[in-house]
């Protein structure tokens, strides 16, 4: 029997569940609670959709092996929020043989994601990619190969899914609204800009 349905943890773009969830992971499960940490952070060269398949088939594997396949909740940051909607509005929309009471999105980028926009464009995107070289990406890094970032675009495919697919019904959904004020390297490195009073880029849906 379980007390309270499990949390499925879903990380972002180019962090680890470990640093991430690891305080909230702490808290739920002093009250009890069972969390279903998901990990996407080896597959390196994958899109969204890719991620969403594994992500499907994570939970699928933690039913069989909690022998348990009523009701989840997801929390979920950044790029997690929207592939884990991808999964359960686009590919399992119909079906909805995943249940989910409540998805929680934390900074999410529904609409695309700003960070993936400033990478792309011809004036900002070196001011950004130098700032972020050797903390969050190598410095052979080339935004145009990495495929989930060109999925995040506002105008691409794996967003206009989204938006075609609409929400489900049978899910409240929450979004938490998030910057990294603490500047946490696990949720992403702070800009040496922001010491400076310059507008940062945003991390928010990044």
């Amino acid at each position: 029997m379980h007390a309270c349905c499990p949390v499925v943890l879903v990380h972002g773009w180019k962090s680890h569940p470990g640093g991430v969830w690891k305080s909230l992971v702490r808290r739920l499960e002093a009250e009890s609670v069972v969390c279903w940490n998901f990990s996407h952070s080896k597959l390196r060269d994958a899109g969204g959709e890719e991620i969403g398949h594994a992500l499907m088939g994570y939970i699928h594997d933690m039913q069989e092996e909690y022998a348990y396949h009523g009701p989840v909740d997801m929390v979920c940051h950044s790029m997690g929020a929207a592939v884990a909607r991808y999964m359960l509005e686009v590919m399992d929309g119909v079906s909805c043989r995943i249940p989910v009471r409540n998805l929680i999105g934390i900074g999410p980028p529904n609409n695309g994601s700003s960070m993936a926009e400033l990478f792309n464009d011809p004036v900002h995107g070196p001011d950004i990619l130098r700032q972020l070289t050797g903390t969050f990406v190598p410095r052979t890094y080339d935004p145009m190969t990495d495929r989930l970032v060109q999925d995040f675009r506002s105008t691409g495919p794996f967003v206009q899914a989204l938006r075609d697919a609409g929400l489900r019904n049978d899910i409240r959904y929450r979004v938490i609204v998030a910057g990294n004020v603490t500047g946490t390297p696990d949720f992403f490195p702070p800009s040496s800009k922001d010491r400076r009073g310059h507008i940062p880029p945003p991390t928010a849906g990044s």
